[in-house]
């Protein structure tokens, strides 16, 4: 993809039983590679209106991504609030609008 740069993607794991105490998951970073850019009006207008306030880029990339994930860019975090996925054609790839974490 054009201007693809490293990015991690951050997953958290399944939580589970232990000892009858419920422990949370731990989070697992990925390096993947992506193409980031600014989100527009028609993106801001397809979320929800009480997150068009927030730091919005697109982010375009080949990698899995699941609404769960964070994405990390240096010393940003962005949740990925929408997925888009574009499998027909010559580059199968994914949409995806992040959000700053506040």
């Amino acid at each position: 993809m054009l201007g693809e740069i490293d990015l991690i993607r951050r997953r958290e794991t399944p939580g589970s039983y232990v000892n009858g105490r419920w422990v949370p998951g731990q989070p697992v970073d990925t390096c993947i590679r992506g193409s980031l850019q600014p989100a527009g009006g028609e993106d801001l207008l397809s979320l929800e209106e009480g997150r068009r306030i927030y730091t919005t880029l697109k982010l375009y990339t080949r990698a899995g991504l699941r609404i769960s994930d964070r994405i990390v860019l240096g010393q940003d975090v962005y949740d990925v609030v929408t997925l888009m996925g574009y499998g027909a054609g010559p580059l199968p790839h994914t949409k995806a609008l992040v959000q700053a974490v506040t």
